[in-house]
């Protein structure tokens, strides 16, 4: 990930989760953060505890903290995995455990993967077909009923949903799959996509 920043000629910064602070403590120190950004990677790791309508804390608090922060700041937010399922609780969509198994094998990861059907006529897939592509997948959980504030980009056969975007902020997108680790083209967009509104943004603020 840090490489692929790098390579496009933006300045990575790696943001730790403080200890235990209150909403508005977290919610000033990532405004702080966001202040001097130009966009925001929520990466990958362990479970989200929180749930709507319920108290964040750690790790989940801090990020819906940023993920506020940059929306309001209207910087490019990329949510992988991890990210992308904060991005869609936050906006009212629900979460499933993968029963199947299909969706995580960490002993095969990151070879580990399945098809995924790219939605026609949006900025990930703009010709009219809706196209099919292999993807990377090592999570637990899946991305069910999305909100009124999303736009669906690709979905697994079993109809969960693998990235979209925010109609109100097309730049905020969520993505189960690790562009960092895919070799094709297409596999990648997202964290791409990301990189040029990121680098673009770095003139305009």
């Amino acid at each position: 990930m840090v490489s692929a920043i790098v390579v496009d000629g933006l300045l990575p910064a790696a943001i730790a989760a403080p200890a235990e602070l209150g909403a508005d403590a977290c919610g000033q120190l990532a405004k702080r953060y966001v202040g001097s950004a130009t966009g925001l990677i929520l990466g990958g790791g362990e479970d989200i505890r929180w749930r709507p309508g319920g108290h964040a804390i750690g790790r989940d608090a801090f990020e819906l903290a940023l993920l506020q922060a940059a929306i309001a700041e209207s910087i490019p937010v990329l949510g992988i995995c991890r990210g992308a399922q904060l991005i869609h609780l936050y906006v009212g969509g629900e979460l499933a455990r993968d029963r199947s198994g299909r969706h995580s094998a960490p002993a095969d990861y990151p070879q580990h993967g399945h098809a995924v059907l790219l939605s026609a006529a949006t900025a990930m897939n703009p010709t009219d077909e809706i196209q099919s592509l292999w993807v990377n997948s090592a999570h637990a959980w899946q991305l069910r009923a999305p909100s009124g504030q999303q736009r669906v980009l690709a979905s697994a056969d079993d109809a969960s949903i693998e990235a979209f975007e925010l109609t109100d902020a097309p730049s905020v997108r969520g993505v189960m799959w690790h562009p960092e680790f895919a070799d094709s083209h297409l596999a990648r967009w997202p964290l791409a996509a990301f990189l040029e509104e990121a680098g673009t943004n770095r003139f305009l603020r």
